[in-house]
């Protein structure tokens, strides 16, 4: 079976010089190369909240094997009720590319990756828009220059009712069209409309790729390329280098293991943990060769020099020193429970509360009462102590992440998962969905709407205060 690039990397292919420079993808497509590659395309509803992973069901399939009811897990943050078009993608190794949050060595881009070494069974990755979507959302989206979704649905539905000859000839016009040099185009646009199959028009690419310099061939060939681009690439002369990375990148194969179960098998063993752990925190090793093991000493040295804020460029953190120490919590290696233990001791107050957290499946008891402990800290690591607290049942937790919301300054992720937290507890309880507020512009007159809405509906809400994917994540001691 032959795709377009899902992950499509255009003129980085075409010039791959380095790492770094595949790692800065550039999205070449147009919307036909979208729709064409797209192993399903449907309007989904989200029926699970969450932050980087949500569930679905499905409302309105537009190509592919779903239906309408089937449930499907995205990596796509979303709260309950909202409605998205997703195009879904086949995503392949990339050589030498490093997704967010991976370090050297673990390059597999699968139809999917463990979100924060979360193990959660996802149904494939793919651009999406969140519906309603206007003109401009369906260009930002798809470079798509439709009106409307229902006159994008129509040229999406007439494209794919094209012999599949057909289709692979449009999407590579369209490409062509694109990234034909302006001063080229009529008299080499001209010959290519007059083909009458992709074999021939792939023929005129290379036949000009002297004058159209490989990173435009090798774009349009990569990006729209199916049976007919391989045909035509494996007559011509001179092509090895081309047609190497047109059977990496587009060729799949039907035996190929492609669920996350594999990816998970093939990214989480111990040695790619021990990979990541060297790589991320070489600096926080301490005594002999061969015996050598994490310092909390060298760990506070970082936090108080602010070292997760340095290398934001280098490492898979955000800006708060939990997310420093909570993915290295995430990634310790066999004896993480007594430096857990030690972690709340630590004087930093993320980092006790990062231990506390992922103490929690290794020790209930002792890491439930730490939690406690730490609610009452002030700022932001209290607020996440409660947050965690929150997500396990406790209501009157509630209070305090409400009270946090609307600062000006307050921590992205812990304003996400209150909102994601919420929205699944109106769900569960039967009550109208909290207001709408910004995932990342935290307007105090949004957060005192948030707060009226709890006021309103707390009786309803207490017994229903849970997170629904604790149970998912409760044999894999990752928070």
């Amino acid at each position: 079976m032959i795709r377009s690039a899902s992950l499509v990397v255009g003129l980085a292919l075409a010039c791959a010089a380095s790492a770094s420079a595949e790692a800065s993808v550039i999205d070449n497509r147009v919307w036909e190369s979208y729709v064409a590659q797209a192993p399903w395309i449907a309007v989904v509803e989200c029926e699970r909240a969450g932050v980087r992973v949500s569930r679905f069901r499905v409302v309105e399939p537009w190509k592919g094997p779903l239906r309408v009811g089937r449930l499907v897990t995205l990596p796509r943050s979303a709260l309950v009720g909202e409605r998205y078009l997703i195009v879904s993608e086949v995503r392949r190794a990339l050589s030498g590319y490093l997704p967010a949050g991976w370090g050297p060595g673990s390059c597999v881009v699968t139809t999917s990756l463990p979100i924060h070494w979360r193990r959660l069974q996802l149904d494939g990755s793919g651009t999406g828009v969140r519906l309603p979507a206007d003109a401009g959302a369906l260009r930002s989206a798809f470079r798509a220059r439709h009106k409307d979704l229902a006159e994008f649905k129509r040229a999406t539905l007439e494209l794919l009712a094209l012999p599949e000859p057909e289709r692979e000839r449009r999407v590579l016009l369209s490409l062509a069209r694109r990234h034909v040099p302006k001063g080229l185009r009529g008299p080499i646009l001209e010959r290519l409309e007059r083909c009458a199959s992709s074999r021939e028009l792939v023929g005129v690419l290379l036949a000009e790729q002297d004058l159209l310099t490989s990173s435009v061939v090798s774009t349009v060939v990569l990006c729209g390329g199916s049976k007919g681009a391989l045909a035509a690439l494996e007559a011509a002369p001179g092509q090895a280098k081309l047609l190497e990375r047109f059977r990496e990148f587009c060729v799949v194969d039907e035996t190929e293991p492609t669920s996350d179960s594999k990816a998970v098998e093939r990214l989480l063993p111990q040695k790619v943990r021990d990979r990541q752990l060297r790589y991320f925190y070489g600096s926080l090793y301490a005594g002999e060769p061969g015996r050598r093991t994490f310092s909390l000493e060298l760990l506070e040295r970082d936090l108080a020099q602010g070292k997760p804020g340095i290398r934001k460029t280098a490492q898979p953190f955000g800006d708060s020193s939990y997310d420093y120490v909570s993915t290295l919590c995430a990634l310790y290696p066999a004896g993480r429970v007594d430096f857990l233990r030690r972690l709340l001791r630590a004087k930093d107050p993320w980092a006790r509360v990062a231990g506390a957290v992922y103490l929690l499946p290794e020790s209930h008891a002792e890491a439930h009462l730490a939690l406690e402990r730490f609610a009452r800290l002030p700022g932001e690591p209290g607020a996440w102590a409660a947050l965690t607290l929150a997500r396990r049942g406790h209501a009157a937790y509630v209070d305090a992440l409400l009270r946090l919301q609307g600062r000006e300054k307050s921590n992205a992720w812990l304003h996400a998962r209150t909102l994601v937290l919420l929205s699944n507890s109106a769900a569960r309880a039967g009550v109208p969905a909290p207001p709408k507020v910004s995932w990342h512009n935290r307007e105090p007159a949004e957060q005192e709407d948030l707060r009226s809405w709890w006021g309103r509906h707390r009786v309803q809400l207490e017994r229903h205060v849970r997170d629904p994917w604790l149970e998912e994540l409760a044999g894999q001691r990752v928070d």
